[in-house]
């Protein structure tokens, strides 16, 4: 359960951030006129801003916003999707990283390219879609490599958001230790779950690496 929690919001997490963060960098592309600079340095304004110093108000207002829905009160499947969407909502915000990589890299992308498409009759989206996007393997592979020991070793927001039944994976492990016993069992399996898929990500991506 906590496993299958945590791999559906790490792939979820990834993919709306690599989504975003292509039409984020797609619109900052270029940095050519003022309020696309203003909209990069509010960006990398979050590298000097500490998480914690934002976790209290992050959370009031998600609590908040899901005590609108109705059902969240009470246990059951509302209230557990709700929490596990919050958690996705913070991994999906903009963050400063992701943001560099695909302005930069979209930036160096021949404007050349997308002028040929739109003369060609191609659409916004066929550019994107059949262009751009073959040309962004490298940096896609970077921000999934990068973001997804973040994400699934992900332990502060999961033990504040969710309840104990609807725990991911670390927040699972903390709770078999005990002041008086420890389930070491229990904790070097979900050890060995935490690792595994790294692993195999790595292996998987280290082609796109120079």
């Amino acid at each position: 359960g906590a496993l299958a929690r945590t791999l559906i919001v790490t792939g979820v997490s990834l993919l709306l951030a690599i989504i975003l963060s292509i039409f984020t960098g797609y619109g900052l592309s270029g940095l050519k006129r003022r309020d696309q600079m203003f909209v990069y340095n509010l960006y990398l304004l979050q590298m000097v801003i500490p998480a914690m110093l934002i976790l209290l108000p992050q959370f009031l207002i998600i609590q908040w916003a899901m005590r609108l829905v109705p059902g969240y009160g009470d246990a059951g499947f509302v209230r557990y999707g709700l929490q596990l969407g919050s958690i996705i909502l913070i991994n999906i915000k903009g963050t400063a990283l992701s943001t560099m990589i695909f302005t930069a890299a979209i930036s160096s992308i021949p404007k050349e390219l997308e002028d040929s498409a739109y003369i060609d009759g191609a659409s916004s989206w066929q550019y994107i879609r059949y262009i751009m996007m073959p040309l962004l393997r490298v940096p896609i592979a970077s921000i999934i490599v990068i973001m997804l020991p973040l994400i699934y070793n992900q332990f502060l927001e999961p033990y504040v958001y969710l309840d104990p039944a609807n725990s991911t994976l670390l927040p699972f492990v903390q709770s078999a230790v005990g002041q008086f016993s420890t389930n070491f069992q229990l904790i070097y399996s979900a050890i060995l779950a935490s690792v595994v898929p790294l692993v195999v990500v790595y292996l998987m991506f280290r082609r796109f690496f120079i």
